[in-house]
């Protein structure tokens, strides 16, 4: 008897480990992010980090602020996983496969956030400290499938809409104010001859 209750939770922590399902959390170079005024991609490195959101909510498609309102209720909505842009392009990122709170063969809402890594370290935390020059970014809110089985690949972030832009506000440079500054000057002196 003891064996057999032995082999069945061994059995049940079987199941429970491949109970998740997985999606693969990246992008490429045609799902590229980046900069709405340069329409560049973002640069690699560190300067700017981006982060997996998972919803499970009921079936509509939910906002970005829906989704945010939910990460309190961690059965939800939660953060999967943040990173930074470290892919071999720019604008791409590769964290690998993820394990999500979805069964497997089900499906949930995924959204991808970018931020300026400066302004804080998270995306929440970007726009609350700096609401008016916050740098961010967010992509479109997809309904993904994620893994059949537990030997299925993983579910496919890659779909239209987790391509996306930052938008940054541009700080002028020392020289762009002093070109700008002799311009105004030889425009006045243009004038005063006239």
């Amino acid at each position: 008897m003891k064996r057999l209750v032995i082999a069945a939770l061994a059995m049940g922590a079987f199941v429970q480990a491949y109970g998740q399902g997985t999606v693969t959390f990246a992008n490429n170079s045609s799902h590229a992010v980046s900069n709405r005024l340069t329409s560049a991609a973002v640069v690699k490195g560190t300067t700017f980090r981006v982060a997996l959101y998972w919803y499970n909510g009921d079936l509509a498609k939910p906002t970005t602020e829906q989704i945010t309102a939910a990460l309190a209720d961690q059965g939800t909505s939660r953060i999967l996983w943040t990173t930074n842009f470290n892919a071999p392009g720019s604008g791409q990122y590769n964290a690998g496969v993820r394990v999500t709170p979805t069964p497997y063969a089900g499906e949930a809402w995924f959204q991808v956030r970018a931020w300026q890594a400066s302004f804080g370290d998270t995306y929440e935390n970007a726009i609350l400290n700096f609401p008016s020059t916050a740098v961010v970014g967010e992509s479109d809110v997809l309904r993904v499938a994620v893994s059949a089985s537990p030997t299925a690949g993983p579910g496919s972030l890659l779909q239209p809409g987790l391509g996306f832009w930052v938008e940054p506000i541009p700080e002028p440079t020392v020289l762009a104010l002093g070109v700008l500054g002799v311009g105004a000057l030889l425009l006045l002196r243009r004038r005063n001859r006239s």
